[in-house]
């Protein structure tokens, strides 16, 4: 898979920083040297194999206009829109820069040269410890408040981008970075009189930019990344797990990073999980949490197998019914039609005609219903698609071809089968006893 093979875990486990009895959370890179030991305990445990990391945090910063796509800074102004209070600085400035939070995902050794090979890059220079190179994760997915899905490409161009690991003074909260003609500015607001007027200082009075070469765009979400939901982050960056700070909070380095998480496959699942949670038990200040995969994944098989088989038991159910069907409405055609079946032959009707007349009525029957019910289908599949599509944007309605004539196919069947079906009664009645039956 993209970016490691976390695509295949059986396990995976996350990892934060509990909050402290005042409530305070300290970043989770305080604690690397913790997750370090942990991933170390973790190869005792017999038949379980480290598929990858993945450490997530979060950073201000400034990016050009040009790097920004369009579409995708539509998609964000309708978010801030729906979600940001008034006083909360909007995420472009005058010029259409990106003034905001980017969100930076680092990926363990493995996996960040398993991606950059996939992308077609130069090792050596993504793995520049001297010279950190970052990748656009050109991805975004999310849904608004209003249940509507949207999706945005958000990079429209490589290029470098500012960080900024901003000071936080005490007594005020950090709300963002705004622009102004004097040049970028912080805001803060006063946490002891919230409705005070918000308070702006320079940005270069608070902060010293770390600039970052976005040197490639990965048009998917890596593997490694999935579990994380990277794809809902805009913007995000990809980095290799050697740029993280493992020292330092936020106010002094933007690579910290407040969540990990570890992908393993196990050939014992429940058996590995199991020892896994004894193990997350021993680190204090960091809850680490283990989810079994694989026994989910079963359960959702179970589930969905369940729910196949009703489902095709009563395709089957009423498929045999509307055949069923057919065939009564055949043969009570028939009997009724004895006398005009006797007539026509009596009259010289031969036995091609007679069989050409009784295919056309039933391929006149099923062309009507198979017209109908083509076209009642597809106004349902169109009315399903509508409503689907006040929740899914972007999406296109197409009519399903392979069921469309799978349902042709069948249609075909039964009407060969029916036209034998017909031909043998009306054949197995004698013209005498007909008309004699009639007359009587």
């Amino acid at each position: 898979g993209r970016g490691g093979a976390a695509s295949e875990a059986d396990i995976i486990v996350s990892a934060h920083v509990e909050p402290t009895a005042t409530g305070m959370v300290d970043d989770l890179s305080d604690h690397g040297e913790d997750l370090d030991r942990f991933l170390d305990e973790t190869r005792s445990i017999e038949g379980l194999e480290f598929l990858g990391s993945t450490r997530q945090g979060q950073a201000e910063g400034i990016i050009p206009a040009t790097m920004i796509t369009p579409e995708a800074k539509g998609v964000r102004e309708r978010i801030d829109a729906e979600r940001n209070a008034d006083f909360v600085p909007p995420s472009f400035g005058e010029q259409g820069d990106y003034y905001g939070s980017v969100s930076l995902f680092y990926l363990d050794d493995a996996s960040w040269r398993a991606l950059v090979a996939e992308l077609g890059l130069d090792e050596i220079e993504y793995t520049d410890p001297d010279n950190v190179r970052a990748l656009g994760l050109n991805t975004f997915q999310e849904t608004l408040m209003d249940g509507t899905y949207v999706s945005a490409v958000p990079f429209a161009s490589t290029g470098s981008i500012d960080l900024y690991a901003i000071d936080r003074p005490e007594g005020f909260a950090f709300m963002g970075i705004l622009d102004s003609a004097e040049g970028p500015l912080v805001s803060y607001m006063n946490v002891v009189d919230p409705k005070a007027p918000a308070q702006t200082v320079p940005l270069d009075d608070v902060a010293t930019p770390i600039p970052i070469e976005v040197g490639a765009l990965a048009d998917e979400e890596p593997d490694a990344l999935g579990a994380v939901g990277a794809s809902g982050q805009f913007p995000a960056l990809i980095l290799p797990e050697s740029a993280a700070a493992f020292n330092g909070d936020y106010q002094t380095s933007p690579f910290t990073y407040s969540f990990a998480g570890f992908s393993f496959k196990a050939s014992d699942h429940a058996k590995a999980a199991e020892e896994l949670e004894k193990m997350a038990a021993g680190f204090e200040g960091v809850s680490i949490n283990v989810s079994d995969l694989a026994e989910s994944a079963r359960q959702d098989r179970l589930v969905m197998q369940a729910v196949q088989l009703f489902v095709m038991c009563f395709s089957i159910i009423m498929a045999l019914i509307a055949v069923a069907n057919v065939f009564n409405t055949l043969a009570n055609s028939i009997i009724l039609r004895t006398r005009e079946f006797a007539v026509l032959k009596s009259v010289g009707m031969g036995n091609r005609a007679f069989a050409r007349m009784l295919t056309y009525e039933c391929v006149s029957y099923a062309v009507r219903g198979l017209l109908i019910g083509l076209a009642a289908a597809a106004a349902v599949a169109w009315a399903l698609h509508q409503a689907t599509a006040m929740t899914f944007a972007g999406t296109t309605f197409s009519l399903p071809w392979s069921y469309v004539g799978a349902a042709v196919g069948v249609v075909l069947a039964v009407l060969a089968l029916s036209v034998a079906y017909a031909l043998a009664r009306a054949r197995a009645g004698s013209i005498v006893e007909a008309l004699r039956d009639d007359a009587i």
